[in-house]
């Protein structure tokens, strides 16, 4: 007797090694290699929870709801409204999500990229209940307190002409890079106010 085989479904079926969508408008799952808005978007959101830069993100233009089944750490970059468990988030900065834990993201004017730690898929339309794989994050660095975009650059993407050039992109990363370094070290952040702007500056004791 033969056994005939079919392929039913290509969806990852591991539901406690994933992510489910559980609404979405108007978002993809993207994948940029070229030098445009979405690569430098996709770019900073990436580096902030420690993926690749190529990392597949997702791109909200309307509103995107998700429940992590792992833990992680998300990111959201542009003008949007964040909330974890119904508590409001900031953007530009990574979130520690627990296993279980919604995320629900709705842009406010243009578009927002949402990246996750480990995650997995291919370019396409995100639609209710789709399903994506992820790596689990079980151990959050000393250096999560560093990761976030300053006030002062999240202004210049929003008025410099180079938001989709290598400039701007290479301070942000080299700037999350050395925050990180000093986190790791043992350093703390202090905000200092010079002629009426904030600055942030990491202090280490030296023994």
């Amino acid at each position: 007797m033969s056994l005939e085989t079919k392929v039913l479904s290509t969806i990852n079926e591991e539901f406690d090694r994933g992510l489910t969508v559980i609404s979405s408008s108007n978002t993809w799952l993207i994948k940029r290699k070229r030098k445009t808005v979405d690569y430098f978007y996709s770019c900073v959101s990436n580096v902030l929870v420690g993926n690749p830069l190529l990392s597949p993100v997702f791109k909200v233009k309307g509103s995107l709801g998700v429940v992590i089944h792992v833990p992680s750490l998300v990111a959201v970059v542009g003008d949007a409204e964040v909330r974890v468990n119904e508590r409001s988030c900031g953007t530009w900065r990574a979130i520690p999500v627990r296993a279980g834990w919604h995320v629900h993201v709705t842009a406010r004017n243009g578009s927002a990229y949402m990246a996750v730690y480990g995650l997995e898929g291919r370019p396409s339309r995100v639609v209710n209940g789709a399903l994506f794989s992820m790596k689990p994050l079980y151990n959050i660095d000393a250096d999560i307190s560093a990761r976030y975009v300053p006030p002062s650059l999240v202004a210049e993407c929003a008025t410099s002409k180079d938001n989709v050039g290598t400039h701007l992109l290479s301070r942000i990363l080299q700037h999350i890079k050395l925050a990180c370094e000093m986190a790791r070290s043992g350093a703390r952040l202090v905000r200092v106010k010079v002629g009426g702007l904030v600055y942030d500056v990491w202090v280490k004791e030296v023994e």
